[in-house]
């Protein structure tokens, strides 16, 4: 097996580091009003407040908030500060997914692996650099439990990894059920490899540390709303059916997560048409091939270490399919709902790339760089540019509302009514000196409030959405045209008239 190739990984995770930064530079000024949400929790955790759960929503953890405020407190209350959590923990699975293959295949899969991983494709690109309560970060966590299992049964200090798996664990339980496919599979590892009883009891220990706050809270809080919401999903909050239709959400899987995992898809929902794409054809082969040579690794029982290794990664893809077919999000075709799938493919492709180079070096080597070469085309040179904002191929969104909030303020507007995916970003960017929310959506119940109770309120809305001008022509006010640069349309801004 030889060593661990510590120096190839190291320049595949700069390489990595450099593909995503170069795609950060390019697409990653936006702030949606999900990730706004998310900087307003950071930022208020600095002042002292100590949120368990997005707000909103008691089913997504608040780990992401808590891990961007140091980097607020480090770098200011900035859109890419907040970003840099994302863009780290993408960063980090690089040489992890590396160690995982090491232990499966040996030291030119690690190698495979780690070069296939610096260059994912767009969709998980995309969502690596949008902070929105952890969608990568969750996917990516279940697979480092994969690895700290696997590290653990080969480690001389087996009580510190067994205390660092239990932390990883809890966190991740309390942050999404994302992370439960690959959490699955690395327990599963755990009480295959028959460790000692304190190691197991220190796993028990430090998990329930970490879960602490979201065990907590729904014990004496929320009545276990977390369990609810897993259990029968409130379709008031998604105006959506409570439960997927098996047979769609399987569909979605075949014609828009999979193959935006593979890298042939952008991150629309569109469905992908298998029949007429050559390129889909050659990747799916190579994926298959992949797959066979893991799946022959995890039925060489002559290490165990290894054929957990080679099996985890594919039954924790497995899982992340029957968890969104049978979830609240098995209704969204949107490939942010499998996210964990790129962790199977990747290896999978890392895994056919072990087998060319083994074959054949030049060969290996040649595919190796057409599929890089094709993931870099497709998330860098794509014909389209990408939006941030739709998370997907589009017109490009609005980028800041900096014109937008110094013509607030200066009308005086301190307080504002808007619709959801405005009014969190006037909040966050202007560093809360407007306060704004929506009613009927905004996640930010102390804004909702302050806005509701002041008679002075405001009413922001895009010119031709009917519902929110007649809302604002009943409201006793005067229609002001609002013309701001680089904004899309045009803004009404009603306010009350002077008395």
């Amino acid at each position: 097996m030889g060593s661990f190739p510590r120096r190839e990984v190291a320049a595949c995770a700069v390489l990595g580091a450099v593909y995503l930064g170069v795609f950060w530079w390019r697409n990653g000024a936006f702030l949606d009003s999900d990730e706004a949400v998310v900087g307003l929790m950071a930022r208020h955790i600095l002042r002292g407040e100590f949120p368990v759960f997005y707000w909103g929503q008691e089913y997504l953890g608040a780990v992401e908030a808590y891990l961007a405020a140091p980097f607020f407190a480090l770098f200011g209350n900035s859109v890419q500060a907040l970003k840099l959590v994302p863009v780290l923990f993408s960063i980090a699975t690089i040489p992890i997914a590396a160690d995982v293959l090491f232990i499966a295949a040996g030291r030119r899969a690690a190698i495979a692996g780690a070069f296939v991983f610096a260059f994912p494709p767009l969709a998980f690109s995309l969502w690596s650099i949008k902070a929105r309560g952890g969608f990568t970060e969750t996917a990516e966590l279940g697979f480092w439990l994969l690895w700290m299992a696997l590290r653990m049964a080969r480690s001389q200090h087996r009580q510190r990894w067994a205390a660092a798996f239990g932390l990883t664990l809890g966190v991740g339980l309390w942050w999404s059920y994302f992370v439960v496919p690959y959490a699955i599979v690395a327990v599963m590892v755990l009480l295959h490899q028959r460790f000692d009883l304190r190691s197991y009891a220190i796993v028990v220990a430090l998990t329930v540390v970490g879960a602490a706050p979201a065990l907590w809270h729904n014990a004496f809080t929320s009545h276990w709303a977390t369990v609810v919401h897993a259990i029968h999903p409130d379709a008031s909050q998604t105006n959506q059916p409570d439960h997927a239709v098996p047979a769609e959400a399987l569909d979605h899987v075949e014609h828009i997560g999979l193959p935006a995992m593979m890298g042939l898809h952008d991150a629309r929902v569109a469905p992908f048409d298998w029949s007429a794409s050559g390129v889909g054809f050659g990747l799916a082969i190579l994926m298959l091939f992949g797959l066979a040579r893991l799946l022959s690794l995890s039925l060489d029982f002559r290490s165990l270490a290894a054929s957990q290794a080679a099996l985890g990664p594919l039954l924790g893809a497995v899982l992340m399919v029957g968890l969104y077919v049978n979830s609240r999000f098995g209704y969204e075709p949107e490939p942010r709902y499998l996210l964990a799938l790129w962790l199977g493919v990747g290896c999978c492709y890392a895994a056919a790339l072990d087998t060319l180079l083994e074959i054949n070096r030049w060969v290996g080597a040649g595919v190796a760089l057409l599929l890089v070469g094709f993931q870099t085309w497709h998330t860098h040179f794509s014909e389209k540019p990408v939006d941030v904002a739709q998370w997907r191929v589009g017109a490009p969104a609005v980028v800041s509302y900096a014109g937008l909030i110094e013509v607030l303020k200066s009308r005086g507007v301190t307080h504002l009514h808007a619709d959801y995916w405005t009014a969190e970003r006037i909040t966050f960017e202007s560093r809360e000196t407007i306060i704004a929310a929506d009613m009927r959506s905004s996640r930010n119940i102390e804004a909702k409030q302050i806005v509701s109770s002041d008679p002075r309120s405001c009413w922001l809305s895009t010119v031709g959405n009917e519902a929110d001008v007649m809302v604002a022509r009943g409201w006793s006010g005067v229609l002001l045209g609002v013309e701001v640069p680089g904004l899309n349309q045009e803004q009404v801004l009603a306010c009350p008239r002077d008395p």
